[in-house]
């Protein structure tokens, strides 16, 4: 099992580095990720003792086998979030497009891309359902909002309770191709 686990990490880490011009998010459709645990490329912190998680499931998937479901029981209050994020390399000053396809068994009180270092480019999930939709946000990657080792971090984060919603098929790509 680690040996096939080992050869489509290199696959995607091949895939990631021959496409990041398209997309540079790694693993965006969570298919080199073991039931359970967090996708491998990907990242998650509760911050203030959220009670928040994100695993990889085999339940649903808009495209392939696999996408991540985000839960949380804490009630919104501010600073209390669960952060589901990876750093990509973008170009600054490039418009581009973020998409992804988005699902849920109940509700989502708060959850929402937060790009940038300033946090200041929120795109939220709304009107989710029992069914895959696609979601899909413009944004300028602002100079400001890279870290200072080049990279720009692409969050999703969960501010509420959220019941059960189901994420796949996360990618960037330039705006207007």
């Amino acid at each position: 099992m680690q040996g096939k686990i080992f050869v489509a990490t290199a696959l995607i880490m091949a895939f990631g580095t021959v496409n990041a011009e398209n997309n540079p998010v790694i693993n965006g459709s969570f298919e080199i990720s073991e039931i359970g645990k967090c996708p491998q490329g990907w990242n998650f912190s509760a911050n203030k003792n959220a009670e928040a998680s994100v695993q990889a499931t085999d339940k649903y998937s808009a495209e392939g086998g696999r996408s991540i479901l985000i839960t949380n029981k804490s009630p919104y209050q501010p600073h209390v979030f669960g952060m589901f994020y990876q750093a990509v390399k973008l170009e600054p000053g490039k418009r581009y497009r973020l998409s992804c396809q988005a699902r849920s068994d109940g509700s989502a009180d708060i959850l929402q891309f937060v790009n940038g270092k300033r946090w200041q480019q929120r795109f939220p999930l709304k009107n989710l359902s029992g069914k895959w939709q696609l979601y899909e946000f413009e944004f300028v990657a602002a100079p400001e909002d890279f870290e200072g080792d080049g990279n720009y971090y692409l969050r999703l984060n969960t501010e509420g309770v959220t019941d059960g919603v189901y994420i796949d098929c996360i990618a960037i790509t330039p705006a207007g191709v």
